[in-house]
């Protein structure tokens, strides 16, 4: 039975209309007309504000998010900065010759610096259904890690996570922007 593309749609965006309606209905938990706002018991709530994406200080210099004195997330950030994405041909999860470059670069910048872990996300352009794209996701980030993995890396360092066509790198509908979205790509994470 082939399922229209209106029924794959449409839970994705009930999913996304209802999680929409629920963060616009909450309310502060820090209003001044009620502090306790969103706690039983009146502890501290956590704001997504109180997360940065870029954890590290701005100055490289300026320690004072780190009691310790060191530039603890400073290494991470500019390993994750060492880290080039690898390309694919479309329908595609073999590893062309700029590719297996670019991931023999990683695979020295990773021996450099042993200390963290690497997630290997693997993304697909927007053609395809959507659980055809997470299959080859996968199959992209596995021949990237499985490449690494060969070069000596230990694979216990590596987590794969497929996402399909949900965050494309490059919007647009020409092949330009497809080209980028057909990728591994490597985030950093702490053991």
């Amino acid at each position: 039975m082939k399922t229209s593309r209106f029924h794959v749609v449409l839970p994705v965006f009930l999913v996304a209309a209802m999680s929409i309606a629920l963060i616009g209905c909450k309310r502060n938990p820090g209003s001044e007309t009620d502090p306790n706002a969103g706690t039983a018991t009146g502890e501290d709530v956590t704001k997504v504000d109180d997360f940065k994406s870029d954890p590290s200080p701005a100055n490289p210099n300026d320690n004072t998010n780190d009691p310790s004195g060191t530039d603890v997330d400073g290494p991470a950030s500019r390993l994750e900065a060492q880290l080039r994405p690898v390309f694919f041909s479309f329908d595609k999860y073999d590893l062309s010759q700029e590719s297996r470059n670019t991931l023999t670069d990683n695979a020295r910048h990773l021996r450099e610096t042993p200390g963290f872990d690497i997630i290997v996300e693997g993304h697909c352009d927007e053609r395809g259904t959507n659980e055809y794209n997470l299959a080859l996701g996968d199959r992209r980030a596995r021949a990237a890690r499985d490449f690494l993995v060969s070069s000596g890396l230990p694979a216990s360092r590596f987590t794969i996570v497929s996402y399909g066509e949900e965050r494309p790198f490059e919007f647009g509908h020409d092949e330009r922007a497809m080209s980028q979205n057909r990728r591994a790509h490597f985030k950093v994470s702490r053991r």
